[in-house]
């Protein structure tokens, strides 16, 4: 598990750990004077079908996908450590992530976009995404996003799905 040792000033360090020590946690908040929150890095994930392979419908299905995410989990751009794009070979006309950067605003926030292999089969015009971040939920309490064409990928995550388990 991934750790990161935060209060509201500030990061002080990240560890890639096992477990957390007890003794390690209660020294950081004698040191600061202040309660250190621990932070989990968790990944959130969803994908779109997008209409067409056109500038319009990669940011309409990209900006979709990001305001399902970004509202089910309550994000802020803060928390995100990075975003990972992947459309499929026939999605040309435009990278995934323009929308997150023209749109969202979200200028702060290391992003990279990726072709997918072609696979016998696979979901045409389809974006997937990846999302990094810092939290202090759980992975159980994440919402993941699979809409429109997309949600063959994942039934088990459709809204439906998720809710029924709650």
């Amino acid at each position: 598990m991934h750790f990161l040792y935060v209060d509201k000033t500030g990061i002080y360090s990240t560890a890639a750990l096992v477990y957390v020590n007890y003794f390690m946690y209660n020294r950081c908040s004698k040191l600061t004077g202040r309660m250190v929150t621990l932070m989990n890095l968790v990944s959130l994930r969803g994908a779109i079908t997008a209409d067409e392979n056109s500038t319009e419908a990669i940011d309409r299905a990209s900006l979709a996908l990001m305001q399902a995410l970004i509202e089910e989990n309550r994000l802020k751009e803060e928390q995100v450590v990075n975003v990972l794009f992947t459309a499929t070979a026939d999605l040309t006309a435009r990278y995934p992530s323009v929308v997150l950067r023209n749109v969202l605003g979200w200028h702060q926030t290391a992003m990279l976009n990726f072709e997918e292999k072609v696979v016998s089969g696979q979901l045409p015009l389809c974006i997937r995404v990846l999302i990094t971040l810092q939290t202090d939920q759980d992975k159980k309490s994440l919402r993941h996003a699979y809409l429109k064409g997309a949600s063959v990928l994942r039934p088990d995550w459709t809204p439906e799905q998720v809710d029924s388990r709650q």
